[in-house]
């Protein structure tokens, strides 16, 4: 039960890796909406007790910016061979039994 179990989870992470992988080949940018750009500084961005992370909070607070992310070229193959691994192990366990 638990190998079975363990296939079906590898085969559906190799499958949504290889999603994402795709989605990657075929994005080049993500822009993010004014509310998710300030959602990142906000989490992402430094603390508001350092000293320049007040600055930095009043002005993605105040202004509707749009920030566009561009992923590095090595991301979607590093992403796409992931799910290449993952998936082939889940299905040569498949063919084993």
């Amino acid at each position: 039960m638990k190998n079975k179990r363990m296939t079906t989870i590898c085969i559906f992470w190799g499958l949504l890796l290889l999603l994402i992988g795709l989605q990657f080949t075929v994005v080049d940018a993500f822009v993010l909406t004014p509310q998710a750009t300030r959602f990142a500084a906000r989490w992402l961005g430094p603390s508001p007790g350092t000293p320049g992370g007040w600055l930095h909070q009043i002005a993605f607070a105040t202004s509707a910016p749009r920030t566009a992310v561009e992923p590095a070229s090595w991301v979607r193959w590093a992403v796409l061979s992931t799910a290449f691994v993952v998936l082939a192990h889940g299905v040569l366990q498949k063919m084993r039994k």
